[in-house]
C-alpha cells in the first residue's frame, strides 16, 4: 500500500491522556507479570488497553482518529517494554549478599569487596534488609542508572531517526517490513472498525482460542497435558547419531502464524542455517572435533534434553562465536546499504525538502547520537579507569550502530526481530587484562536497540497518515512515564515480598542463573580468546558473500535470513518455515489476490485469540492462589 501524502498529528491531548492512564494501569500489572512469569504483558494486553481507551472515547462522542489510535497502541507497547528497566538494581542488591558472590574470589579477595557503592549499597547497608529502593543508600545508584537511561534514550533516538531514513526513504523498495502489516491491521481495527475487517480479525481469533484451550486451559483444570509447552523435545530421536543436537519443534501456534508474513526464501535460508548451527555443529563439536570446545564435549550426556542442550551449548560453544556472527552481519549489511549511508552523510548539513520524514536534520540526529554517548564514555572512564578506552569506544561507536543497521535490515526483509548477541560487553572486557567486577557489569551507552522497531513504527505511521515526528514525542514521553511508574511499581513489589522469593517464581530461577554467569565471567572461568570471535566472523562473511554470488546467477539465497538463522534455534525456525510455506503455496489459492492484504489481520487475530485466553488463565490462577485476609 502506498503511503499517504497528507499527514495528521496523532500526539494530541486525548492520546496523551490515554497513554498516561494506560501506563498507570498497565505498567504495574506488566511489572508483576514479569516477576511472576518472566515476560511482560504482550501484544494482546497492549491491544486491549488501546481498545479500552478507544471505546471510552467513542462513548463520549469523541472517537479516536486512526492517528491517535496509533499513538495509544505504540505508547502502551513502549510503556510495557520499559516497565522493568530498574530491575537490575534489585538484582545487584541480591547478588552482593548471595552465596554465589561470597564464594567467588578475585586475586584472593571476595568478589563483593570489588562492588562499588554506586552499583549497589555495601553488604551491611540497612537498605538491603528493609528492601526500600528509596533508601538514601540507593539514591546514588538510581541517579547513575537514570542518567544512563536518559543518555541512552537520546542517543538511540538520534541513531534510529538516522537509520530509518536509509530503510524507509532511500532504500524503501528493498525493505517492506512485513510485520508492519500486523501493526497496521491492529491499529486499523481500533481506529476504523470497518465491518469486513472486524469480522476477519474476530474470525481469525478462533484458532488461537482453540489452541490455548487445549494447550493451556485444559491442563490447568484436568492436570493432563496434551501439548508440551513451549517445545516438543525430539533430541531422543537422534541422540544416538547426532549427540548434542538441539532438535525439537515449538508448539506455540502463534509462531507458525508469524511465518505467514516471512518471505519463503528468507524462511528456507533461516531454517538451513539454524539446522547447521544448532544440530550439525553442536554434534560435531562432541563427536569429531571435541578438542575445539572440550568443556562442551565433557559436559554433554545422553538424555540431556533440549533446554539443557540449548543453555549449555550457548555457554560452552556459542558465547564468543555469536559476537563474530554479529560483526560479520554488520559488516556486510553496511556494505549492502552503503548507497543510502553515503547519501545521508552527504546531506549532513542540509535538510532535504523532498523528505517525507519530518525529523530534525541528519546532522542533528548524528549529534544526538554522538554527544550523549561521549558523555557516557567519559563517565565510565572516571568510574572504571582500569578498563582500556578501546572497549567503550568500540562498543558505542562501532558495535551498537552496526547491530542497529543489521536488526533493521533483517526486520525490514524477514519480518522477524534480530536478536543481537548476548554478553558482548562482557566478552570485550574479558579480552583485556581487567580484574574486577564493575567493569564487567557497568557499561557505556550502546545505541542500536531502537532503530529496527522505530523504523517499522515509521512505516506504519506513513501508512496511517500520522506525522513521523509524533513518534519522537511519543518515545520521550512514554519512556519517562514508564521509568517513573516502573520504579514505583518495583519498589512497592519489593517491599511486599523479597526478590527472589516464592512470591515471584520467575526470579527464583533467573536471578541465581544470572548470578552464576556474573561469577564465571568476572572470575574468568570461560574459554574465550580473539580467535573464537575472528574465525567465526571470517567464515560467516565467506558464506554470506557466496550467497550474494548465488543470487547473481539466479540461485535464491537470503542474506538477512542467513544472519537471522545464526541466532535462531531450529525449534523456532521449523514452524516459521512451515508457516511461510503455507503462506506461499496454500493461502493464495484460498484468498486469491486478497491474501497480501488480509494476512496481517489473520496473524494479528490469531495472536489476540491466543493471548486473550492466556490473560484469562493468568487472572484465574492469581485469584485461585490469593489468600483471604479476613478472619472469616
Amino acid at each position: 500500500m502506498e503511503e499517504r501524502v497528507e499527514f495528521k498529528s496523532g500526539f494530541t491531548w486525548r492520546s496523551l491522556l490515554a497513554i498516561i492512564l494506560a501506563a498507570a494501569l498497565f505498567i504495574p500489572i506488566s511489572t508483576y507479570t514479569y516477576l511472576l512469569m518472566g515476560t511482560a504483558l504482550g501484544t494482546v494486553s497492549v491491544f486491549f488497553v488501546s481498545l479500552l481507551f478507544a471505546e471510552i472515547a467513542r462513548l463520549t462522542y469523541a472517537k479516536l482518529t486512526t492517528q491517535e489510535a496509533l499513538m495509544v497502541y505504540y505508547g502502551a507497547s513502549i510503556g510495557g517494554s520499559v516497565s522493568i528497566v530498574y530491575f537490575l538494581i534489585i538484582y545487584r542488591s541480591y547478588f552482593i549478599n548471595s552465596p554465589f558472590a561470597w564464594s567467588a574470589y578475585i586475586n584472593g579477595r571476595p568478589l563483593p569487596e570489588y562492588i562499588p557503592s554506586w552499583l549497589t549499597p555495601p553488604p551491611g547497608s540497612s537498605a538491603h534488609i528493609i528492601r526500600n529502593l528509596f533508601h538514601p543508600d540507593f539514591l546514588p545508584v538510581i541517579s547513575l542508572y537514570t542518567t544512563m537511561l536518559i543518555l541512552n534514550l537520546i542517543a538511540d533516538l538520534g541513531l534510529a531517526m538516522f537509520i530509518s531514513r536509509i530503510f524507509i526513504e532511500i532504500e524503501k523498495e528493498k525493505y517492506r517490513f512485513p510485520f508492519a502489516d500486523v501493526d497496521f491491521s491492529i491499529v486499523d481495527f481500533i481506529g476504523e472498525r470497518r465491518p469486513d475487517k472486524v469480522m476477519l480479525l474476530v474470525t481469525s481469533m478462533i484458532p488461537g482460542v482453540l489452541w490455548a484451550l487445549i494447550a493451556l486451559v485444559g491442563p490447568t483444570f484436568t492436570g493432563i497435558r496434551i501439548i508440551p509447552i513451549p517445545y516438543l523435545d525430539l533430541t531422543w530421536l537422534i541422540q544416538e547419531h547426532l549427540p548434542g543436537a538441539a532438535f525439537g519443534i515449538a508448539t506455540v501456534l502463534s509462531i507458525y502464524f508469524s511465518g505467514f508474513v516471512v518471505p519463503f526464501n528468507s524462511a528456507i535460508t533461516m531454517l538451513i542455517t539454524s539446522i547447521f548451527i544448532g544440530i550439525v555443529f553442536n554434534s560435531l563439536f562432541i563427536t569429531t572435533y571435541p578438542q575445539v570446545f572440550p568443556e562442551w564435549s565433557s559436559e554433554y550426556f545422553k538424555g540431556m534434553g533440549l533446554i539443557n542442550i540449548i543453555n549449555r551449548s550457548f555457554i560452552r560453544v556459542w558465547f564468543a562465536p555469536q559476537i563474530g556472527f554479529g560483526l560479520a552481519a554488520a559488516t556486510l549489511m553496511i556494505f549492502l546499504a552503503r548507497k543510502g549511508i553515503i547519501t545521508l552523510i552527504k546531506s549532513l548539513y542540509r535538510k532535504s525538502d523532498k523528505s517525507i520524514l519530518d525529523f530534525p536534520s541528519n546532522l542533528t540526529c548524528l549529534l544526538m547520537f554522538i554527544l550523549p554517548s561521549l558523555i557516557s564514555v567519559i563517565l565510565f572512564h572516571i568510574l572504571v579507569p582500569e578498563v582500556p578506552l578501546w572497549v567503550p569506544v568500540f562498543s558505542w561507536l562501532f558495535y551498537g550502530p552496526l547491530i542497529g543497521i543489521v536488526a533493521t535490515a533483517v526486520l525490514g526483509t524477514v519480518g522477524l526481530g534480530f536478536t543481537p548477541p548476548s554478553f558482548v560487553w562482557q566478552t570485550l572486557v574479558y579480552l583485556t587484562p581487567y580484574q574486577g567486577y564493575s567493569g564487567f557489569v557497568y557499561q557505556v551507552v550502546q545505541p542500536g536497540s531502537l532503530p529496527a522497531g522505530f523504523s517499522q513504527q515509521v512505516k506504519v505511521a506513513l501508512r496511517t497518515g500520522t506525522r513521523p515526528r509524533d513518534l519522537i514525542k511519543l518515545h520521550v514521553t512514554t519512556n519517562v512515564i514508564g521509568w517513573i511508574i516502573g520504579l514505583i511499581s518495583l519498589a512497592a513489589l519489593w517491599m511486599i515480598a523479597p526478590i527472589p522469593s516464592a512470591a515471584y517464581p520467575n526470579t527464583v530461577y533467573t536471578m541465581p542463573l544470572t548470578a552464576q554467569i556474573d561469577v564465571v565471567t568476572t572470575t574468568r572461568q570461560l574459554r574465550l580468546s580473539a580467535e573464537y570471535v575472528l574465525v567465526p566472523m571470517a567464515l560467516t562473511l565467506i558464506v554470506a558473500i557466496i550467497g550474494l554470488l548465488l543470487n547473481k546467477v539466479g540461485i535464491p539465497f537470503s542474506v538477512p535470513g542467513f544472519f537471522s538463522g545464526l541466532f535462531m534455534q531450529p525449534a523456532i525456525a521449523i514452524p516459521i518455515c512451515i508457516g511461510s510455506a503455507i503462506s506461499r503455496f496454500l493461502m493464495p489459492k484460498i484468498f486469491g489476490k486478497r491474501w497480501g492484504e488480509v494476512r496481517g489481520y489473520i496473524v494479528a487475530g490469531e495472536g489476540l485469540g491466543e493471548g486473550t485466553l492466556i490473560m484469562i488463565l493468568m487472572a484465574a490462577s492469581l485469584l485461585s492462589k490469593s489468600s483471604w485476609i479476613w478472619p472469616w
